[in-house]
């Protein structure tokens, strides 16, 4: 892969509400869910809603 082509990444967890992390990976997804596609190089940063990350502190 060349770093020009556009790298398909799967968000793992991202579709749970009030999920405090996702797994990203790097190759085409088997199931259905959250894809995001990238244009290296570029960083993916995933974080919690604020809403998700106080709904889970309250816990």
């Amino acid at each position: 892969m060349t770093s020009r082509e556009p790298v398909r990444i799967a968000l793992v967890g991202a579709d749970r509400i009030g999920a405090r992390h996702a797994t990203a990976i790097a190759h085409e997804p088997r199931s259905a869910g959250p894809v995001a596609v990238v244009d290296p190089p570029a960083v993916l940063s995933i974080q919690p809603s604020r809403a998700a990350s106080s709904g889970e502190a309250a816990r």
